[in-house]
């Protein structure tokens, strides 16, 4: 079966546009997952101990949050100084909100164990 010239000219023109719809999708995609890794607060979302421990500090000054390894606790910990530090609270934000800019102190044993 042989196409004509214009059906021949117009399925490129629509492969084209395709194509190309398909680059900017592609390209749409890497902007998304570059700005979900470089902005890792946006996409933070507590697991239900985490949120109570970060609603928690609506009314404690000072709060435990113990948890067995690899449970959370410095992503939770991260996460809250970040948002005090940056005025950025997320709509599910339950905790302390502090209207004026904050100063935050880290401590530890030693330097090297405060830095890592």
């Amino acid at each position: 079966m042989r196409r004509s010239a214009a059906a021949s000219a117009a399925s490129k023109r629509a492969s084209g546009h395709s194509s190309t719809a398909v680059q900017m999708y592609l390209a749409l995609l890497e902007e998304l997952d570059r700005r979900r890794r470089h902005n890792l607060l946006a996409a933070y979302k507590p697991y239900e101990r985490q949120a109570e421990f970060h609603a928690a500090g609506a009314t404690n000054r000072e709060r435990l949050f113990m948890a067995g390894n690899q449970l959370g606790k410095t992503r939770a910990g991260g996460a809250e100084w970040a948002m005090h530090l940056t005025g950025r609270y997320p709509d599910w934000w339950a905790g302390k909100v502090f209207d004026a800019p904050v100063r935050l102190w880290a401590a530890g044993v030693t330097g090297e164990g405060t830095r890592d």
